[in-house]
């Protein structure tokens, strides 16, 4: 994934990260932990950490393997609507 890629993902999900409730799971995070991203529904597991996020692969559906750059805030445990 090169810089502009990253930077593209960035702003979208920054801007996206706190629509919603979740919980959230940032505290705990590490690498090889696999995580719902919040903003997409996602699996996702966590390959390295960059800066104020992860970098993170997918890890089910056609996409599976893709890798993209997700805030912390963004990766949770579970989806609860509360």
């Amino acid at each position: 994934m090169d810089n502009r890629e990253k930077s593209t993902w960035k702003r979208g999900f920054e801007r996206s990260a706190s629509k919603g409730k979740f919980v959230m799971a940032m505290d705990d995070l590490k690498t090889g932990d696999v995580r719902i991203f919040a903003k997409s529904g996602n699996t996702v597991r966590l390959i390295e950490r960059e800066g104020e996020g992860w970098v993170v692969e997918r890890t089910t559906g056609a996409s599976a393997g893709k890798q993209m750059w997700c805030p912390s805030r963004s990766l949770v445990k579970s989806l609860d609507s509360e």
